[in-house]
């Protein structure tokens, strides 16, 4: 219970913030008013679900699907008043009160107001242990899984589709998104598959190494400086473990 009321606070607090920034940009006037409105109502419906914790239940959930209704609702304010800053700053404010109840930033939703690129947000997965190995199947082929703990679903990625993963990134010369990438994985002889996971493996692989073989910023991908060296003995590393 006392969790429930300590995230009730902050959304109230957010909301109370938000009617300042209102009032302060005179955006409570026509023709904002309406959209001002849908602003305020979603983020007092924010107050009503945002408990639970980082238990990333049907509460987290729902607080994240509240979360997206501000952002698009303020994104339609901002285009009104051609003024980004406030819309700066709530999404600051989200980002800060989405950690308090287990919600994180999925990304960007795709929508773009004078350039900002307007984030989405979803409820946080709970952590489990993640861990790569490299094995030998029974034809003698090699093969990298992403093994999960507590019965969770592992994934294998042929030695093609890693070396595959490695043309793509290494060409790079500045950073790309998981499409673009997936584009060049594609060319380069990976699986063209629905889920595209073995992509996604390869990459998580290269993400959780210390220190990570590829970087991820603002839904882009890079190679680390020293990827094309490193990239094989990774391989080496998993397949000793």
């Amino acid at each position: 219970m006392a969790k429930r009321q300590r995230h009730s606070g902050g959304a109230q607090g957010l909301l109370d913030r938000t009617v300042g920034r209102i009032v302060a940009a005179g955006w409570q006037d026509d023709p904002q008013r309406l959209v001002v409105a849908d602003i305020l109502t979603v983020l007092t419906r924010l107050a009503g679900v945002a408990g639970g914790g980082q238990a990333a239940g049907p509460s987290a959930s729902a607080a994240a699907s509240v979360i997206n209704e501000v952002i698009r609702a303020a994104t339609r304010l901002a285009d009104l008043t051609g003024d980004r800053t406030a819309l700066l700053e709530l999404i600051s404010d989200l980002n800060r009160f989405a950690a308090t109840v287990g919600i994180w930033q999925a990304g960007p939703a795709g929508a773009t107001v004078s350039g900002l690129s307007i984030p989405r947000f979803g409820h946080r997965r709970a952590d489990f242990t993640v861990t790569y190995r490299v094995r030998k199947r029974r034809d003698g082929q090699e093969v990298l899984f992403e093994e999960r703990e507590g019965g969770r679903k592992n994934f294998a990625v042929t030695r093609k589709d890693y070396d595959a993963a490695v043309a793509a990134l290494a060409e790079l010369d500045l950073p790309v998104t998981f499409n673009d990438l997936y584009t060049r994985f594609v060319a380069h002889g990976g699986s063209d598959v629905k889920s595209r996971y073995p992509l996604r493996v390869v990459l998580r692989f290269w993400l959780s190494g210390s220190p990570p073989l590829a970087t991820k910023r603002r839904a882009r991908v890079e190679p680390s400086h020293d990827f094309k060296s490193s990239v094989a003995n990774a391989w080496h590393e998993a397949s000793r473990r």
